[in-house]
């Protein structure tokens, strides 16, 4: 019996410490971004700005922050974006896919 006590406040503890976990890392309201898949049309690393043309035609413009995020990209790369409510961009996946394809050598 006394065991099963013991249990169980270490798994309310734990659970506890989790739940304040959680709820630090959720997004708040007011902190809502978008997710934008597409192809770069327009990059300008000097003025900060660019635009990326989504798979359904729809233009969206953004502005760059931090230019390192894009320092290995040019305009025709497909890339997915996050977007702050601010338009600024924090982070970005290169989806680009390659032009090699390696060759399978099959023994004789």
């Amino acid at each position: 019996m006394r065991f099963s006590v013991y249990v169980v406040a270490a798994l309310t503890t734990f659970l506890s410490m989790f739940a304040d976990v959680h709820a630090q890392q959720a997004p708040q309201p007011g902190d809502a971004s978008q997710t934008v898949t597409g192809t770069l049309t327009k990059l300008d690393l000097e003025r900060g700005q660019g635009a990326v043309e989504t798979d359904t035609g729809t233009s969206v413009a953004f502005t760059i922050s931090k230019p390192e995020l894009f320092e290995k990209l040019s305009s025709g790369s497909r890339v997915t974006l996050r977007i702050d409510k601010a338009g600024r961009v924090d982070k970005v996946t290169d989806e680009s896919v390659s032009d090699f394809v390696p060759s399978i050598d099959k023994a004789p």
